[in-house]
């Protein structure tokens, strides 16, 4: 492929798996992309936008829903923020950007200031979440009541979800078209949904948002909150972590820098901070 700006097709599957798969941990989100589209790009449903240089392809561009970015370098080259900018353009689709804290900060600054109207209020930024990795083995021991949450479990798990999702995201899930009761329902036939039931209601849930080969990521670790404050989120976690290795090596999660005691509760669990993320929400 020629050095610039090229949008990626069918062709470029293997140069981007290459890409992508140097940093597996960090890139987990369109690696799992890939593998639901059948590792066909044309599949996706949105533009997959690349900068080559010298012949390889070094930055990526994931222009839908969320915006992702990669890069196998340490942040992406400027040419490619500015090409990157250019295909997204002034009108605003996504909802989000995701990526390395490096690269989230750099293309937000090149996008709100090309396009001020369309991006450069965002609903909240969230500059700095440290990404954690852990293998298949916990520090502290496991609280036997948490398993995978089966569709006889559907309504309370559903429930702790949306409470969840309204708690982090200041917004609720809902819709006119059921999409999250959906997107529930899809990740428990999945065998991807984990928690913890007490009296018909869940105390504890989290769940695997994204995988790829030996490597998942969960997400929406949440515990009610008349419970916080006990430790009990520790155990739980350790026990999601003993589920998780029967399919992945490596189990990881992002937070938020000033979530102090989430942190706290990885700690002891035993994640080790991996590198860091950066959200800007809309």
């Amino acid at each position: 492929m020629p050095d610039g700006l090229h949008r990626l097709r069918r062709r470029d599957i293997g140069e981007l798996v290459e890409l992508l798969e140097k940093k597996p941990i960090e890139n987990l989100f369109l690696l799992s992309r890939l593998v639901d589209g059948g590792f066909n790009i044309d599949r996706l449903g949105c533009c997959l936008y690349g900068y080559w240089s010298n012949g390889r392809l070094i930055d990526v561009c994931h222009d839908g829903v969320n915006i992702v970015l990669a890069s196998v370098n340490d942040e992406l080259t400027d040419e490619a923020v500015g090409g990157f900018v250019r295909r997204v353009g002034p009108i605003r689709k996504a909802s989000a950007i995701m990526g390395s804290s490096t690269n989230v900060e750099k293309f937000f600054c090149t996008l709100a200031s090309a396009w001020p109207r369309a991006w450069a209020r965002p609903r909240e930024i969230r500059a700095r979440q440290p990404l954690l990795a852990i293998g298949n083995t916990s520090l502290v021991a496991a609280d036997e009541r948490v398993c995978r949450i089966g569709p006889e479990n559907y309504r309370p798990y559903f429930e702790a979800a949306v409470k969840m999702y309204t708690e982090e995201l200041g917004i609720s899930p809902l819709d006119e078209f059921n999409s999250y009761q959906s997107y529930i329902s899809r990740l428990i036939r999945q065998g991807r949904s984990f928690g913890a039931c007490e009296d018909g209601e869940v105390w504890f849930k989290t769940d695997i948002g994204c995988s790829y080969k030996s490597f998942c990521q969960i997400q929406g670790v949440w515990v009610a909150p008349e419970l916080r404050g006990r430790g009990l989120g520790v155990g739980a976690l350790a026990k999601v972590i003993e589920l998780c290795a029967l399919d992945y090596d490596v189990v990881s999660l992002y937070v938020n820098d000033y979530n102090t005691s989430a942190r706290r509760l990885y700690e002891k669990v035993g994640f080790q901070e991996f590198g860091c993320l950066g959200t800007i929400l809309y």
